[in-house]
């Protein structure tokens, strides 16, 4: 597995021509990449909008849910929770993310997300037994 978290996602064949879905289960919202850069990524939203994504903030998510989940039964952590969207947020200039950060980390299989009411998150068992 690649060690860092924003190579793995710019390594997702067809990235651009991808689209991926907002964890919002059935209310969930198409997007897809629209550039990589070396310091940020640009998402084009379902309603046209470009949102930009500094690409620490993927390595932010990760341990985020590494430390959010070690208290947790199962390890799922909300993606409503206040820490992880104020953490995420403050990482990304304070604009919001989460939704598409979320998703493109699991194409690369280092999350799960339980796409069910309330909509949950975790480490993928591998990703989380190469950390320990």
């Amino acid at each position: 597995m690649i060690d860092d978290p924003y190579e793995a996602i710019k390594c997702i064949p067809k990235l651009k021509k991808e689209k991926f879905k907002t964890p919002g289960g059935k209310a969930g919202r198409p997007f897809q990449v629209l550039e990589t850069g070396d310091d940020m990524m640009a998402v084009r939203t379902s309603r046209g909008g470009k949102v930009t994504i500094q690409i620490e903030v993927f390595q932010v998510a990760e341990q985020l849910l590494r430390d959010l989940g070690e208290k947790e039964e199962g390890h799922w952590v909300l993606l409503s929770d206040d820490v992880l969207s104020g953490v995420i947020r403050g990482q990304n200039h304070d604009k919001a993310c989460s939704s598409y950060v979320f998703p493109l980390l699991e194409a690369t299989g280092r999350i799960e997300i339980d796409r069910s009411r309330p909509v949950k998150l975790r480490l993928s068992q591998n990703a989380a037994g190469e950390s320990e």
